[in-house]
């Protein structure tokens, strides 16, 4: 009563739900079976031509969002013959082999000039390998598609650089290049539409050009094919953090080298401390196998074997560059790998590939080479038997610079 007199009121209950039960009589009750209702109209021509008509209209580079990736070291085991480019584009496997080789001397130059790391650089060359792995050169001009590749590798390194940018540098590269007519590293016969009156006077291409907008949007069109080929497989392993691994496993025990340092004779100068020879041997063995590793990269061994057999080889023909043999008689084999998963055969295979693609350059070590490849047919003899690996091409006897 007192709260009534106040002005508020008591809160009123819920009446509570009617029984469960059959309905009243003279209620409107739900049905229990829905109406039949007429099927939709069947789509106009006009609809079912549209699809059709969309897909006609789009370019040839979006139909390889549906392609397989066979890019795994067990699934991707194709001879340079059966590549496309060799198939479809009736390529020799020289000539697939010096293509590829060019453009990623290019991604190389390319990345020196967006100052982009040495792991970004080679998730570039990786990316554009895998890429050609499924479509042939004559699909896609290899430079956009190496732009491509640099701007995707650049992001899943987290060292991202703008478009503008990255085109710019690459077009200005290709463009040096073409001029040079057959100077240049990447210099090639397809380079010659790279020559453009849209250029400032420091050699980049006008960003406000129709060219320019018209090759921005074919790069980005690019981005989305080669992620879909590589079914968006961005995590990629190097062989260079294997290399800095195994090596600091090797120095202090496992290797030597074959003619140590004398005693110096002048009485003023101090002997070296065991620290200071092991520090000395770790660096050059590592400067050399990481030379050895980014000149495979312009390979696609990348597709055929794991950046820990890389790796290993990679350490393998940096000691043998540097005079240096393993501990009490110890095989090569059992200082590499101590699992047993690394065979003479895949050694022989990646070292081999390695020596023809150093061939190419400005000079070679003929007697380096000779040497590595009577080391591996000595291992191999001693495995298995069998005879060593195939002969070294002609060519080869100029000296490199190392």
């Amino acid at each position: 009563e007192i709260r009534h007199r106040k002005g508020k009121t008591m809160p009123q209950s819920k009446p509570p739900p009617p029984p469960a039960g059959p309905p009243r009589p003279g209620t409107n009750a739900a049905p229990s079976i829905k109406k039949n209702r007429p099927p939709p109209p069947p789509p106009s021509s006009s609809s079912q031509n549209r699809p059709a008509t969309t897909a006609k209209t789009r370019t040839s580079m979006t139909k390889t969002a549906t392609t397989s990736s066979p890019f795994s070291e067990h699934e991707h085991r194709l001879a340079d013959s059966e590549l496309p480019s060799c198939i479809k584009s009736g390529l020799t496997p020289e000539e697939e082999r010096s293509r590829r080789r060019r453009t990623c001397r290019f991604i190389q130059e390319a990345s020196r000039q967006l100052k982009l790391d040495l792991n970004a650089s080679g998730t570039s060359m990786v990316i554009f390998h895998r890429f050609y792995a499924v479509h042939s050169f004559l699909d896609h001009d290899r430079f956009e598609v190496a732009m491509a590749c640099m701007l995707l590798a650049a992001k899943t390194e987290e060292c991202s650089r703008k478009l503008s940018h990255v085109i710019r540098e690459s077009w200005r590269l290709k463009n040096m290049a073409a001029k040079k007519g057959g100077g240049g590293a990447a210099s090639t016969p397809e380079l010659g539409d790279a020559v453009s009156d849209n250029v400032d006077k420091h050699g980049y291409l006008n960003p406000e050009s129709e060219e320019f907008v018209r090759l921005k949007e074919r790069i980005l069109l690019l981005e989305r094919v080669v992620l879909h080929t590589i079914g968006f497989e961005l995590s990629i392993d190097h062989p260079f953090k294997f290399i800095l691994v195994q090596i600091k496993k090797m120095i202090p025990l496992r290797v030597e080298y074959i003619n140590p340092t004398m005693p110096p004779t002048d009485p003023t100068k101090q002997r070296s401390t065991p620290m200071e020879k092991n520090k000395k041997l770790q660096l050059q063995l590592t400067k050399s196998a990481m030379d050895f590793a980014s000149d495979s990269l312009q390979t696609n061994l990348c597709l055929k074997y794991s950046p820990e057999k890389i790796a290993l080889t990679c350490i393998y023909m940096s000691a043998q560059y540097c005079k240096v043999r393993p501990t009490e008689r110890r095989k090569w084999l059992e200082i590499l790998d101590s699992d047993s998963t690394f065979t003479i055969n895949e050694l022989t295979s990646i070292a081999v590939q390695i020596m023809e693609l150093i061939a190419d350059k400005k000079g070679c070590d003929l007697a380096m080479f000779e040497s590595i490849r009577s080391d591996l047919t000595r291992m191999k003899k001693d495995v298995s038997g069998e005879r060593g690996p195939p002969s070294l091409e002609k060519g080869m006897d100029r000296p490199i610079k190392r």
